[in-house]
């Protein structure tokens, strides 16, 4: 059986009865269903988790196998590994049935403690502020928590979590509006849990005690917090190697080009990735701390409104002075439609992967089908912008702000074809932003665009003077479009080399060649 295999089919033929000439009491070595068992448990993590929440039930899912016959129920009731996670379905009864069955070993501890979304889902039975109390307050054996729900809820299960425990991992997920800073009690677990991997999610935001910080290797918070509070943490936590800042949208007014005498050390961190609505979340942090050399830096931006990238100026100027610390953005990529896509920028050769990259751009934008149109911020003296092509004016101001003009490889890539048949002074202004573009990656379909971009009566020499090699690819699926053909894109480039006095001619290569 696979891992992470659903255990349907093997129920129906256990239902069915064994084939002749095989015994399912003595066919197989206990090692061996006890493995299989194991991968039945962990089929449930590797479901998304929308699949979760509908197949939630009172019991664990895997629960069908201990029917089969006496001696998988034998196994299974007495092979501890299948009792050490418990996760946010199981009542009441079942968690003591977990915390039993598992001994001597660490369990894994997962709780929604009255949370409202659940009350109104039944069958599922969160286990009340008491219960968890009782179940929970003397273990010793937990080797990772994680608590949802109300701050009072959590909060008192916490405070009575007084006995030292082997924590490595700790996840806090506060539901509902907290009208001040909530403050972990300084007594948990005795002040003697390894915590490495702490997890915080809140309306405002969770400031846990100086013990617990110290030994924190990775680090998540999910909140609206300060910087100064968010720096004031990060102080603490001198072993920390990940930090990840999520869908923060506090008030961070400091001024990027204040000089800043006290940052702060963090001479073991790997990586630092920042997901937010605006790039000053992740320039003031990046220029608040003092990174190692080699730190991997990843800025993820997602928006649901045409941006005015005039407020974004001294932000994307900082994402610029770190890129070219970097060595520039010489690598570039643009996926999706005019309303919902993805820009992609990074540092390294051309062959270096996005995410392997010391710096990582990356904004996601989905936007309204009718948007107001841009010419309002940024008109357009030759062609006025138009609402179709509104959406997507602005990338091409987004490339040049982040240091476009250092990119050696630019790729259009699963690019709706729609954009294909935007007006030509949109792509050859995003093409003029990438002068030394040497390597270029097109849809199959998309061709058209450098027609467009390369108007003889209209785009300047200045497009894509660099380009030396282009590679045309399959699509994942057909396209109706009219789209230039390989020969005549062959023509096309070989002209354009002509008309800009390169010797030889600019190679071409399709997916199939798997040439670059």
């Amino acid at each position: 059986m696979q891992k992470g295999a659903s255990i349907d089919g093997s129920l129906a033929f256990a239902t069915d009865g064994p084939p002749a000439g095989l015994s399912l009491s003595e066919g197989f070595p206990v090692e061996l269903l006890q493995e299989i068992f194991s991968y039945c448990v962990d089929s449930y993590s590797h479901m998304p988790p929308t699949v979760r929440l509908v197949r939630l039930c009172v019991q664990p899912q895997w629960i069908p196998i201990t029917y089969v016959c006496r001696y998988w129920r034998t196994i299974s009731l007495n092979h501890h590994t299948l009792w050490t996670s418990i996760s946010p379905n199981l009542s009441t009864t079942w968690i003591k049935a977990f915390m039993e069955r598992s001994y001597p070993l660490p369990v894994d501890v997962y709780l929604f403690l009255d949370d409202p979304f659940f009350h109104r889902s039944k069958p599922y039975e969160c286990p009340s502020v008491n219960d968890a109390i009782t179940l929970f307050a003397g273990c010793t054996r937990m080797c990772s928590l994680r608590l949802s729900g109300r701050s009072d809820a959590v909060f008192t299960v916490l405070a009575a979590l007084r006995a030292p425990a082997p924590v490595t991992s700790l996840v806090i997920c506060i539901s509902g509006q907290c009208p001040e800073p909530l403050l972990l009690p300084e007594g948990i677990f005795n002040g003697r849990a390894p915590i490495r991997h702490l997890d915080l999610v809140a309306r405002l935001y969770i400031v846990a005690p100086s013990w617990l910080l110290q030994g924190v290797t990775s680090f998540t918070t999910a909140e609206q917090i300060p910087l100064h509070a968010l720096l004031a943490a990060l102080r603490q936590m001198a072993a920390l190697t990940h930090l990840k800042l999520l869908n923060c949208r506090a008030s961070w007014e400091l001024d990027i080009t204040a000089p800043t005498n006290d940052l702060v050390p963090l001479p073991h961190l790997e990586v630092l990735t920042v997901r937010a609505h605006d790039p000053r979340y992740f320039a003031l942090l990046c220029c608040s701390i003092a990174r190692p050399p080699g730190v991997v830096l990843q800025q993820e931006l997602a928006i649901k409104v045409t941006p005015i990238l005039i407020s974004w100026t001294p932000w994307l100027a900082a994402v610029r002075m770190l890129a070219d610390a970097a060595g520039g953005m010489k690598n570039m990529r643009i996926t999706g439609s005019k309303e919902q896509g993805t820009l992609c920028a990074w540092t390294g050769d051309t062959s270096t992967p996005d995410l392997n990259a010391q710096l990582h751009f990356a904004m996601k934008w989905d936007l309204p089908p009718s948007p107001r149109s841009m010419a309002t911020y940024f008109p357009v003296a030759s062609e006025p912008v138009s609402i179709q092509a509104a959406h997507f004016h602005w990338v091409g101001r987004l490339c040049g702000a982040i240091g476009a003009k250092a990119a050696r490889r630019f790729a259009l890539n699963k690019l709706d074809p729609a954009c294909a048949e935007l007006p030509w002074a949109h792509w050859s202004r995003l093409l003029e932003q990438l002068p030394g573009v040497v390597e270029l990656e097109l849809d199959t379909g998309t061709e058209s665009i450098l027609r467009s971009a390369w108007m003889k009566d209209r785009a300047a020499a200045a497009v894509l003077p660099a380009l030396q090699s282009v590679r045309v690819v399959s699509p994942d699926e057909q396209t109706t479009h009219a789209h230039v053909s390989h020969s005549d894109l062959i023509g096309l480039l070989q002209g354009r080399a002509a008309q800009l006095s390169v010797p030889g001619s600019i190679a071409v290569a399709s997916s199939a060649d798997d040439v670059k």
